[in-house]
């Protein structure tokens, strides 16, 4: 019972914990955006971190709820009587007991290697996935970066051709430029125009990755600040590196989950062992008769005037 009992300790832990998580508010995004900023908020505020790490305190919560002793002493009382009342009535009994259950054959050891099983899967998951978060944000920060700055020159440049465009309409209007070479650079600043319109379409779609990858969405009017890193824009995500990386997390996770289940097997086994209980209790038995108890016996004449009795029984058990 008392393993039932520190299991629902734990969960009202991991109740506690995880609206405490959920309550918290989202820590706000400044205009201006690096990538440790970036990755200090993904640590904190994805959801999936905030939700796991939820899952690792209910779970060392009860790891310690299982190294807790089975003391869990059940009390029993029982009272019955018969007759009138128990007072002057004919019979009447009181009960009163107390039993302990005992873990044997190392069940205790057993649920304990279980919780604590369960805590380094937790412990092993949460860094995986944070390994996993680590990685994408740089990946798409440095892409978002890369479109920021490309976006940036490209508005330049088709800033500086529309007043290449209104002196060459001016020159075509005075007769020092041919109609042509006019036309060709209103053509050279539609091209621009095109293509800072699909930069700025590629640049909100990194946005929206990278608050993807943060676990909340990014404004547009978030300026993104660091220094470019022209090697990364050229590895894909799935390089060698972050593949590694993230096989060897993945392996990590999968071994504490087999040890997780060898460890339940063993507690279910033992678990189907048989335990000792130990009781002590106490009872007593009351019987009582007066002379009004044989007034209706035919063999007694007038019944017993005067007469009356009273017997205590006590009874002690140990099972």
């Amino acid at each position: 019972m008392t393993h039932w009992l520190n299991r629902g300790l734990a969960a009202l832990a991991c109740t506690a914990v995880l609206s405490s998580t959920a309550m918290a508010a989202p820590t706000v995004i400044p205009d201006s955006l690096t990538l440790p900023a970036a990755l200090d908020f993904a640590r904190e505020q994805h959801p999936d971190v905030r939700v796991m790490r939820a899952g690792l305190a209910a779970a060392r919560a009860e790891s310690t709820f299982a190294g807790v002793g089975q003391f869990n002493p059940e009390l029993e009382a029982q009272m019955s009587r018969g007759g009138r009342n128990l007072g002057s009535g004919t019979d009447g009994s009181v009960e009163i007991g107390v039993s302990q259950e005992f873990e044997l054959g190392g069940k205790r050891g057993a649920r304990q290697n279980v919780a604590n099983s369960r805590t380094r899967t937790a412990e092993a998951e949460l860094a995986a996935r944070l390994q996993e978060i680590e990685t994408e944000v740089r990946t798409r920060f440095q892409r978002s970066l890369y479109m920021q700055d490309r976006l940036r020159v490209l508005a330049n440049l088709t800033e500086l051709d529309r007043k290449v465009v209104a002196s060459t309409v001016a020159r075509v209007r005075d007769g020092s430029m041919t109609p042509l070479t006019g036309r060709l650079t209103e053509l050279d600043l539609l091209r621009l125009d095109a293509q800072f319109r699909r930069s700025r379409s590629a640049y909100r779609q990194e946005l929206i990755a990278l608050g993807l990858a943060m676990g909340q969405p990014l404004p547009d009017s978030v300026r993104l600040i660091g220094m470019i890193d022209a090697d990364s824009l050229h590895v894909p995500e799935d390089s060698v590196v972050s593949a590694a990386l993230r096989i060897r997390l993945q392996g990590g996770v999968l071994l504490r989950r087999l040890d997780e289940r060898q460890a339940e097997l063993k507690l279910a086994i033992r678990e189907g062992r048989p335990n000792i209980t130990l009781g002590a209790g106490l009872s007593v038995e009351r019987q009582s008769f007066d002379g009004g108890d044989f007034r209706g016996d035919p063999a007694v004449v007038g019944g017993i005037t005067g007469a009356g009795a009273t017997d205590r029984l006590w009874r002690a058990r140990l099972s």
